[in-house]
């Protein structure tokens, strides 16, 4: 059995192949908790830039964290 999902995690990169093969690694691990039902409800949802993010932080109110890849940032300080 499957338990739905409760919260997601936006990874954030501008990396495609990073944030795929991120997020697909993710969610296969998550699902991997509790014998394979992912008990935590988390589910994992690659992110290309900060509008999507702030789209989904305003969305179903499910956004619990962000992770950024700032390997591609400038300026990573001004993220905060």
């Amino acid at each position: 059995m499957v338990a739905a999902v409760v919260s997601h995690v936006a990874v954030v990169s501008a990396d495609r192949l990073l944030r795929k093969r991120w997020v697909d690694a993710l969610n296969d691990c998550a699902g991997q908790v509790h014998e394979g039902d992912n008990g935590f409800g988390l589910r994992f949802i690659a992110v290309s830039d900060p509008d999507r993010t702030l789209a989904l932080a305003a969305g179903d109110g499910l956004l619990q964290a962000v992770i950024i890849d700032t390997s591609g940032v400038e300026d990573p300080g001004a993220l905060v």
